[in-house]
């Protein structure tokens, strides 16, 4: 389930948005540079921000601006047995989808 909602459903999606093949847009390890955090275009601390929606809009908003970006390959190690999410299966996921959808559709951008 995880393999089909990054590979197939959420790296296709954000990269449609950003116009840049991301491979893994769900992990969380990420950096970014006070250029793209302060640039006038992205503001990332508004309200619109109360969950997941946060990465998805970074993910995307870079490369639609014209700045770098790079993707660095990591390596996650799960304990044997259930992989630990926050993510619930219907809500979270159908949710996740949607942050997707509307990233990619310029929704989180600021409007000024």
């Amino acid at each position: 389930m995880r393999y089909f909602a990054v590979r197939i459903l959420a790296a296709p999606i954000l990269s449609l948005g950003a116009r840049y093949w991301y491979t893994d847009v769900t992990n969380g390890f990420r950096g970014y540079s006070s250029k793209y955090l302060l640039h006038p275009k992205v503001k990332p601390f508004r309200d619109i921000f109360t969950s997941y929606e946060f990465n998805m809009y970074l993910t995307v908003r870079a490369n639609q601006l014209g700045l770098k970006t790079k993707e660095i390959p990591v390596e996650r190690k799960y304990d044997p047995g259930r992989v630990h999410t926050k993510i619930s299966f219907f809500k979270g996921n159908f949710n996740f989808l949607l942050f997707q959808i509307k990233a990619t559709l310029d929704y989180y951008n600021p409007k000024n």
